[in-house]
């Protein structure tokens, strides 16, 4: 059984997430970006089945091939500054 794949990527129009589907993506940020901007909230409120749902519906948006893919980073950022 194959897991569904999330990323977050960088497209001309901006950075986004979503679904990848063989040697694409399906760009679920376009549509849930208001409620959730980034792969962190949408772990957070646990709506990855709300975004499988969503992402039945959407076709293929672009090519990873040409699209660089980043790994949210769900620890927060520390402060370089010294107490």
């Amino acid at each position: 059984m194959t897991h569904p794949r999330f990323a977050s990527f960088t497209t001309r129009q901006g950075q986004g997430y979503g679904l990848i589907v063989g040697d694409g993506a399906i760009d679920l940020s376009a549509r849930f970006g208001d409620r959730y901007p980034t792969l962190k909230e949408v772990v957070q409120a646990d709506a990855f089945n709300e975004l499988l749902e969503a992402a039945g519906i959407c076709g293929l948006i672009f090519s990873t091939a040409t699209s660089p893919m980043q790994f949210p980073s769900l620890r927060p950022r520390r402060s370089s500054a010294s107490a």
